[in-house]
């Protein structure tokens, strides 16, 4: 769940910090970096609330995975029709819509996968981790841009780490549900290899 957390953050904070610029310098109207923050936090904030309605009638595992890949095929397009307004603005809002929501996703799922009197240093350990996609985002995209990397290129490559994140969680789902299946069969077999009561005179 960390490398998870970690690669979401990257891409959290390469949308939130390169949109509004690449938009800006694309259409050389440096004006319309407002709008695009306005428009990115707005699709955040409404996207957590949706997510936060809807998870509590689908398990956050399930509905989590399919926000972040929705995100990341949002956030993709964004590089190709940067210059196209107001269609670019429009699509940033509805990929920051689902990509964001993964923030409420995570606080969901992180915090149950460790024991009650753990949670809150499990999922300290986890969002401290977390801190290093953010730290390390703003240097990876700055690199990609200083070696003139083409802008759809860009967004592609940094939607990317939305899919793994969204395979962490399917993966974690499918782990746990095996390990409930062994530990269950070997309940089963147990029981029936117990030898059967005496019966009482």
């Amino acid at each position: 769940m960390i490398v998870g957390y970690i690669s979401f953050l990257v891409v959290f904070y390469f949308a939130n910090s390169w949109a509004p610029n690449t938009l800006a310098a694309a259409t050389k109207n440096p004006a319309l970096a407002a709008p695009t923050t306005l428009s990115l936090g707005l699709g955040g904030i409404i996207g957590a609330l949706v997510f936060g309605f809807i998870s509590t009638r689908v398990n956050p595992r399930i509905l989590t995975p399919i926000f972040l890949i929705v995100g990341a095929v949002g956030l993709a397009l964004f590089g190709f029709i940067e210059t196209n307004l107001p269609a670019s603005l429009i699509e940033l809002f509805i990929a920051s819509f689902f990509f964001s929501a993964g923030v409420t996703g995570f606080y969901q799922i992180i915090p149950k996968l460790y024991p009650t009197l753990a949670r809150a240093t499990g999922y300290g350990i986890v969002a401290g981790a977390g801190r290093i996609g953010g730290i390390a985002s703003p240097i990876l995209a700055g690199a990609a841009f200083d070696a003139h990397m083409p802008v759809p290129t860009a967004f592609v490559i940094f939607a990317l780490p939305l899919i793994v994140s969204a395979l962490t969680i399917v993966g974690l789902s499918a782990l746990e549900s095996a390990q409930r299946r062994r530990m269950t069969t070997a309940e089963g077999a147990a029981e029936a290899n117990e030898p059967l009561a005496s019966p009482t005179k």
